[in-house]
């Protein structure tokens, strides 16, 4: 039975791995959730490479699906383990830019990330190859991650980040933490109405699905 290793410092990474879990068939899904050193928001990029190597040090180097279900561990770290080992799968999580842009009808868009994840080179990268007509708002999350761990993320936290662009109209919400995904929609459309909001679960399961089928 093929295994599934997913890993993240918390909430995120046991929404990926119950998404798995329904979705995929026979395979073991395995999560490792660093929530020790959590948040990874506020380390620095060596800091997180070197803790998403020692979450996963008993997985590096086998044939396990390693799927890094955290924003910030994806931009800081997954380059090195593929390097470090080539024959090994690793699927990563990123701020949807390009599926966002198919989505969109008025070229406004929120990304909800860590700022750490705002700041990386890979979200540079993304920013490079989209649209210039696309407008992108990025709210401070601050703490959120942190907050939704404790279960003590209010709807009035997320009112009070994203309030601010409401003149703004924007038509999509991406979610760039994976812990995010426990915010329930409900709130983004009380904040904007008939706003459209991006989750990276079925794409980052349609991945682990096209590797699946190639091994």
């Amino acid at each position: 039975m093929k295994q599934i290793v997913v890993f993240d410092t918390g909430t995120g990474g046991r929404i990926f791995a119950e998404h798995f879990r329904k979705t995929l068939e026979n395979v073991e899904v395995v999560e490792v959730i660093d929530a020790t050193n959590a948040p990874y928001g506020n380390k620095t990029a060596d800091e997180i490479a070197r803790l998403t190597r020692e979450a996963l040090r008993d997985y590096l180097g086998t044939d396990a699906l390693i799927v890094l279900a955290c924003n910030t561990a994806t931009a800081y770290a997954i380059d090195g383990l593929r390097a470090s080992y080539p024959e090994q799968d690793f699927v990563g999580v990123e701020p949807a830019i390009k599926p966002a842009m198919k989505l969109t009808k008025n070229g406004k868009i929120v990304v909800l990330a860590t700022p750490l994840t705002l700041k990386s080179t890979r979200y540079s990268e993304l920013l490079d190859d989209a649209s210039d007509n696309l407008e992108i708002f990025t709210p401070n999350c601050a703490g959120w991650a942190r907050k939704i761990d404790a279960g003590e993320l209010s709807e009035q936290d997320v009112v009070n980040a994203l309030s601010p662009f409401r003149a703004e109209n924007p038509d999509v919400i991406v979610i760039g933490c994976t812990h995010y995904l426990a915010i329930p929609e409900s709130i983004f459309g009380r904040i904007f109405p008939g706003v459209s909001v991006y989750s990276p679960l079925e794409s980052v399961a349609a991945r682990v699905k096209a590797l699946l089928r190639q091994q």
